[in-house]
């Protein structure tokens, strides 16, 4: 797992991955909270959780990210424009679910 903290990260054209499998749970690809950050032109891999989008202001421009079952979670506030997003095959009985927001405000 990779962790971005500070402020105004930007990475371009890079692939985040987490190679744990499927039947490992929950296995963070990336972990963002860095306030401003950019992500452009970027992959995320992984299966159960892959991009966490844990805190302030991010954005995700022309981006591919693969999961499972709830590949995309945070209390981030988070634009994706342009961006590809694929559920992947899933342990037997299992569903995709691209997020499921836990927010009461």
């Amino acid at each position: 797992m990779i962790s971005r903290t500070g402020s105004g990260f930007i990475a371009r054209g890079m692939t985040f991955r987490n190679t744990a499998g499927r039947q490992n749970h929950q296995a963070v690809a990336l972990r963002s909270s860095s306030d401003l950050s950019v992500f452009y032109q970027c992959g995320f891999k992984g299966y159960l959780d892959t991009l966490y989008t844990h805190s302030q202001r991010q954005i995700y421009k022309e981006c591919y990210i693969y999961g499972t079952v709830d590949f995309i979670f945070g209390n981030a506030a988070v634009v994706f424009q342009n961006c590809m997003i694929y559920g992947r095959r899933g342990m037997k009985g299992q569903q995709v679910t691209i997020t499921a927001e836990g927010r009461t405000d």
